[in-house]
């Protein structure tokens, strides 16, 4: 869950959607994020 600058997770179920949207943030940039994703195959 995003809202502004805070960023929580919903629960251990969503752990890879927390880290990969962390993640994302914190390089400014979602290219890097996906292309992970993609390689372990999580639709994100």
């Amino acid at each position: 869950v995003e809202d502004g600058n805070l960023i929580s997770g919903k629960g251990l179920g969503h752990v890879f959607d927390f880290a990969l949207t962390l993640s994302a943030r914190l390089l400014g940039d979602d290219a890097p994020v996906r292309e992970q994703a993609e390689h372990i195959y999580y639709p994100w």
